[in-house]
């Protein structure tokens, strides 16, 4: 189901969080969701990441953050809000988040960004909207270092507002330009119609990885017929086989 969608097409968040919480009843672990945001490295948001790392302060790396976010979550609205001497950065989402859902976003978010761009002398607190389980030890693993908040106004990460605007030690003025510049290009192709014999194109190449493809097999990962895979690619201009020789 998810391979007819196409390598990069978007998958829908109600079928996302279908599939965290099929794999937490799954397993049995209600705690999944912490485990694999711990386990997010930087670079694996895409440019996002490099764009907030080499940002000049951690106020334009939310700012970008929250111009941004459509590109890696519809529903996902960053935003930095000041309130006395605390700094807040909310992580709503437009949807109601199943707990694996805030989980993982929160764990990744502390693990790729507030873990490193924030001593431990900021009072880092990590806030979560839902009620405290019963066992918090693997939030205690997740968040290191941070103070732990629940039943809090909203998901997301409070500081010493202080830190606001202090350079970050991994500022880079034209590495920043540069990962914008890229993110303005990504968000401009959101919104640009795909062609059929590029989704096509696309899952030829994924099965030359296991051998030979064969128009049956991406008429069925589509969920169309062989006939009409034909006629679509016809329309265009082109055809399985001049897509398969041209990726050959």
């Amino acid at each position: 189901r998810f391979r007819a969608i196409g390598q990069e097409e978007r998958v829908s968040l109600a079928a996302g969080h279908e599939t965290l919480e099929h794999w937490v009843k799954t397993t049995g672990d209600v705690d999944l969701g912490l485990k694999a945001g711990t386990s997010m490295r930087l670079g694996e948001g895409g440019a996002l990441d490099f764009a907030m790392h080499s940002a000049g302060t951690l106020r334009e790396a939310i700012e970008i953050a929250g111009r941004h976010s459509r590109l890696f979550s519809d529903a996902l609205d960053p935003k930095l809000e000041i309130n006395g001497s605390q700094a807040i950065i909310r992580l709503d989402s437009k949807l109601q988040w199943p707990r694996a859902a805030s989980d993982f976003t929160l764990a990744a978010w502390h693990s790729t960004h507030m873990s490193v761009q924030l001593p431990e002398s900021s009072g880092v607190e990590a806030w979560f909207a839902q009620s405290e389980p019963a066992n918090t030890a693997e939030y205690e693993r997740a968040f290191p270092g941070a103070k732990l908040k629940f039943d809090a106004p909203c998901y997301g990460f409070a500081f010493d507002a202080d830190y606001v605007d202090t350079p970050l030690v991994s500022a880079d003025t034209a590495l920043h330009a540069a990962h914008c510049e890229h993110l303005e290009f990504l968000q401009a192709r959101l919104w640009e119609p795909r062609s059929f014999a590029l989704r096509v194109r696309e899952l030829i190449a994924s099965e030359l990885r296991r051998g030979r493809p064969t128009s049956w097999d991406v008429a069925r990962q589509l969920q169309i017929s062989r006939r009409t895979l034909v006629r679509r690619l016809s329309t265009e201009g082109t055809s399985f086989k001049n897509e398969l020789d041209e990726l050959r």
